[in-house]
């Protein structure tokens, strides 16, 4: 169990706020609890992707906003338990990678990595959902949305981040709450929506649509499953059948949950678990593992 996987644990012993019982107490108290034994270790984007989890168990929900200021007071109230590593302050607007389309070698070094396809990576390339360029300075590959204002980070090594404490992917965003809001909607169209938990994912399904030659979807990536969706992507789905993909494991069965709960109060009543139809539910693995062939 990594360091994030620990932090997730810890504050899901913590009780959920409730309106009406000091719920702004509780919601410090878990704030501080997570600076304290966390802040000196995770990033901003991994200490509001976990504080997001919790904040799922609270009745009502707190919004974006409310979090990121309990975070950042607990910040000022609180020394972690390493305080000889800076805590990232989690109000702080990281900077924006300088993203480009791939060259000829960056791509194939891609599709040796991953085993995507050229085809399927010509076409998001052509969307402008994968980028490349360099973040930390190294090579990294991004996918993106060109109407969107966040991106995640991949090591094209495929290599950890030191700087994140050994995780492979980075989110990074240029305004508050924009990795709430689910990549490829500008290509969305009529098209039929699948949303898909992360990055690879997203780049498998175009992989898949290519060689199966399907136009008539839409995949959308989202790029957690602790990550509730905005209004603008709940606005776009509302009242569509949509598809969905989460990782298979206990944390993507709550995010099918969420998303589910979230669409279906916008009107849609064609909620579909991808992984339970026909072609893929023998699958063990993710959709990067199908198309390679390891768990079909």
């Amino acid at each position: 169990m990594n360091l994030l996987d620990r932090a997730h644990k810890y504050v899901a012993a913590i009780p959920g706020a409730e309106a009406g019982t000091r719920g702004h107490d509780q919601a410090f108290k878990a704030a501080c609890a997570l600076i304290k034994n966390f802040g000196g270790d995770l990033s901003e984007e991994q200490l509001l992707e976990v504080f997001r989890e919790w904040n799922a168990t609270c009745s009502p929900p707190w919004n974006e906003r409310e979090l990121i200021h309990k975070l950042h007071d607990a910040v000022r109230q609180v020394t972690p338990e390493k305080p000889q590593q800076k805590v990232a302050a989690v109000t702080k607007r990281q900077s924006w990678p300088d993203m480009r389309p791939g060259t000829e070698g960056e791509l194939q070094r891609l599709s040796e990595l991953r085993g995507f396809t050229r085809a399927g990576l010509d076409k998001a390339s052509a969307l402008g959902f994968l980028t490349f360029g360099r973040w930390c300075d190294r090579a990294a590959w991004f996918v993106t949305d060109p109407a969107a204002d966040a991106c995640q980070a991949r090591r094209l090594d495929g290599q950890p981040w030191p700087e994140i404490r050994g995780c492979k992917s980075w989110t990074i965003t240029r305004r508050e709450g924009a990795a709430r809001r689910a990549l490829g909607l500008s290509d969305l169209g009529d098209k039929l929506p699948v949303l898909i938990e992360g990055g690879p994912d997203f780049i498998a399904a175009f992989c898949l649509m290519e060689m199966e030659g399907a136009d008539d979807f839409a995949p959308l990536a989202v790029l957690g499953a602790a990550i509730w969706l905005d209004e603008f992507t709940v606005d776009a789905l509302a009242g569509r059948p949509v598809v969905i993909f989460t990782d298979r494991d206990e944390a993507g069965r709550k995010g099918f949950r969420k998303w589910g709960g979230q669409l279906w109060k916008a009107g849609c009543r064609q909620v579909v678990d991808g992984w339970k139809m026909p072609t893929v539910r023998h699958c063990t693995g993710d959709l990067n593992d199908f198309l390679k062939g390891g768990s079909r």
